[in-house]
């Protein structure tokens, strides 16, 4: 479970998504619009409004909830930052009150990280959102050729049996034809699902309410970048930029100062920075350790109250300290483990983009010339060659489509796993 505590006179956020652990700890202490969002959706596309990719991340900074929330962790910290640093003469009495202070600084540092890493996240959520949308388009385009290439083939063969012009056309072909339709109609559907999806998933992420919004995206075609990624640099930049690593190395500092405040009280209870508040509950992300192989996190650890002797809740507080340390390290290793697969994601879907990209330009060349040499009176061209060439250049166009879209990801999540230290290059075309 995953533990949020609150305190009077301190806070701390323990942090956990996906396979990442991290912390934001606190102590009881200009952005414009491209444009303006629209409020009803058009019926006329040509007057439903155009975004490109940093309109809408803008939009987003402005209206997304967890940026507003990340900003207003930093004001809560701050506040009780103040609050802290104006209690001067309690320290007369709370000798552990220095030490509580150099915690809140802590709690600064983890909430910085936190709002940085909320930027990642939105902008990595738009990113995938807007790209989904695009790709989805171009598979609605492909099976919409798919479908009208079929329906003249279908007609083609129908007039061929009925004038018995080629004695290799039968009532064959049209059932075949019939088949494919079927295929390429799913396939439509999908795309035309996949359209609505996207633009829903997109609305969210931005802080869209208004449920008939809706957009055209500036640019119409994913690209295949052209673009070297190091994997060894991602991997460093991710260990030392990526906000969960800093929120969870906040709270090993901070309980690192928790081994010096409970020295410093003299009581057979403690409190510690966690104490007296609220406690809530999250289920943690579960390990997978079936075929979709994914390492667990590790739970933190902070009680409200330390009992015993000095000595003791010395002892106590240096074994959580101890625990922090090892949290830290996990998550780090997670953080590495997820910067590491998503570069080889990249580089197996660069690979297979490349190849497939060859194979329907190939592909798509041969069946327009035997479609165009094809002769419904006769010839050596017979209709089942023009119809497999046709079935298997849409076919494989729709793969090199796919690859292309997983790379482009690829490319928007290495972006946010390196924590902006690698910047993602343009990933569309007009």
């Amino acid at each position: 479970m995953l533990h949020r505590i609150r305190l009077n006179s301190g806070s701390i956020k323990w942090i956990i998504g996906g396979a990442l652990v991290a912390m934001q700890f606190a102590i009881s202490g200009e952005i414009t619009l491209a444009q303006d969002v629209p409020t009803v959706i058009a019926k006329n596309v040509s007057k439903v409004p155009t975004f490109n990719i940093e309109q809408l991340r803008e939009m987003g900074r402005t209206n997304s909830s967890s940026i507003k929330a990340a900003q207003l962790g930093i004001e809560g910290v701050a506040e009780k930052q103040d609050a802290i640093n104006k209690m001067r003469f309690l320290s007369i009495i709370s000798k552990d009150l220095p030490v509580r202070k150099q915690q809140a600084q802590s709690g600064m540092t983890a909430a910085t990280a936190n709002y940085s890493q909320s930027e990642l996240d939105l902008n990595f959520s738009i990113a995938y959102t807007y790209v989904s949308i695009i790709y989805a388009n171009q598979q609605l385009d492909v099976a919409e050729r798919g479908i009208n290439d079929l329906n003249t083939l279908g007609d083609i063969a129908k007039e061929i049996v009925k004038t018995g012009s080629r004695n290799d056309v039968s009532k064959k072909q049209i059932d075949q034809i019939n088949v494919y339709l079927n295929l390429f109609n799913g396939k439509k559907e999908e795309a035309v699902q996949g359209v609505p999806r996207a633009k829903a998933a997109l609305r969210e992420a931005i802080g869209i309410t208004d449920i008939n919004w809706d957009l055209q995206t500036a640019d119409k075609v994913l690209a295949l970048a052209d673009v070297q990624v190091n994997r060894e640099s991602v991997i460093a930049e991710a260990q030392t930029r990526r906000g969960e690593i800093l929120q969870a190395q906040s709270a090993v500092d901070a309980t690192c100062l928790e081994v010096k405040a409970q020295e410093k009280i003299r009581a057979f209870a403690g409190k510690t920075f966690a104490s007296g508040s609220d406690i809530h509950a999250n289920i943690l992300p579960i390990a997978s350790l079936d075929e979709n192989y994914r390492p667990g996190a590790i739970a933190p650890e902070m009680p409200g109250n330390l009992y015993g002797s000095k000595k003791s809740r010395v002892n106590q507080a240096k074994i959580l300290h101890e625990r922090a340390q090892v949290v830290a390290d996990k998550a780090k290793s997670l953080i590495v483990l997820e910067a590491e697969n998503t570069y080889l994601r990249w580089i197996e879907n660069r690979n297979r983009a490349t190849s497939y990209l060859k194979s329907a330009e190939e592909a798509e060349k041969l069946a327009s010339s035997l479609k165009e040499r094809f002769d419904p009176r006769g010839g050596k061209i017979t209709l089942d060659e023009v119809i497999n060439t046709g079935i298997q250049a849409n076919t494989i166009r729709i793969a090199a489509n796919e690859a292309i879209y997983k790379a482009t990801l690829a490319l928007i999540a290495l972006e946010r796993v390196s924590g902006g230290g690698f910047v993602a290059p343009s990933i569309t075309k007009k």
